[in-house]
């Protein structure tokens, strides 16, 4: 059985970014993407607690959510995958570089500590924006730490 890899983000569903890091991480395992239903950029580790949260199934292992991507990755680890929980939670490809005091702010960074919380190993990708950028060197990057990963336990 492949092993099941939970991807989200911060700039929403239909990013270019999450796009290709689910593509490159189908090569590692069975990847279900649960994201925000638009951006939600620097959302911090905020969760929806005055709105209830909708879903909205938008391709095959493919989910929208209408709230920050925190509420993202407990709706899929806690709710979705809870017969099997992901092996793996990678957060991005974030569009721009999340260094410094960003990763306070970062809802790509939060998502990774919220999967880290729940005993996932969890990964936030992120690049830098540059003319003529494309998110191949990221999600090259991030298939073979997904393999690294799935072959080491981590310390908890």
């Amino acid at each position: 059985m492949k092993p099941r890899i939970l991807v989200t983000n911060d700039d929403g569903i239909f990013s270019e970014g999450i796009e290709r890091l689910a593509a490159a991480l189908s090569e590692v395992g069975d990847v279900y993407t649960v994201a925000p239903d638009q951006e939600r950029s620097a959302a911090g580790h905020a969760l929806t607690l005055d709105a209830p949260l909708r879903t909205k199934e938008i391709g095959e292992r493919r989910w929208s959510v209408n709230g920050t991507p925190t509420d993202c990755v407990n709706w899929g680890v806690l709710h979705l995958l809870k017969d099997q929980r992901p092996s793996l939670l990678f957060s991005g490809i974030n569009l721009g570089l999340n260094l410094g005091d960003d990763v306070t702010y970062s809802g790509t960074v939060s998502a990774a500590f919220e999967g880290a919380l729940l005993g996932i190993p969890s990964v936030a990708v992120s690049q830098e924006i540059e003319r003529g950028f494309t998110f191949d060197a990221a999600a090259r990057f991030a298939t073979r730490l997904a393999r690294r990963l799935l072959g080491n336990t981590l310390p908890p």
